[in-house]
């Protein structure tokens, strides 16, 4: 089923990753690194891969015009939680937009380069997962974390009003 969530490790979720990212990085000669201890956690495979396709995407866009061209993933466990965090040394994201970025149909990509749709659903995933999405503060490029609980819970007991 779509929402059905599975024991995966985090090399298994990686290599599935690199595959699906493959073309795409190497198109913008991106230097695509990931590290990170080796846990399993309880996901939806297929949405959670759509979520970091998704990120890595938008770096390689990111990157394309840089003079480095770095996208790295880290995955790490913390607790009862799981940290992945997507970097890159493309140009950033400037301050005034990153609260209007996670909202649907904002892009600030050329026309017809971009739904506006990715981060916006990306969010959406990872707070259906019990989880979320955050941009995290860089000195220079993107650092969005996605952060998960391990188990398949939620991060949060009850919701906040």
């Amino acid at each position: 089923t779509p929402n059905e969530r599975q024991q995966v490790s985090v090399s298994e979720l990686t290599s599935q990753l690199s595959h699906l990212v493959s073309t795409k990085v190497a198109m913008v000669s991106a230097d695509f690194t990931v590290t990170g201890e080796d846990f399993v956690m309880t996901i939806n495979v297929t949405q959670i891969l759509q979520v970091l396709c998704n990120l890595v995407f938008n770096s390689c866009d990111a990157v394309a015009d840089a003079t480095v061209r770095r996208i790295h993933v880290s995955f790490e466990k913390e607790g009862q939680e799981v940290s992945i965090v997507v970097q890159d040394t493309g140009s950033g994201i400037p301050n005034a937009l990153r609260e209007k970025i996670l909202k649907p149909f904002f892009t600030t990509k050329e026309v017809g380069q971009g739904t506006g749709l990715g981060l916006s659903l990306s969010r959406t995933i990872a707070e259906n997962h019990g989880g979320m999405l955050r941009i995290l503060e860089a000195r220079n490029g993107a650092k969005i974390e996605l952060r998960l609980p391990l188990d398949g819970g939620s991060l949060y007991r009850q919701k906040v009003a």
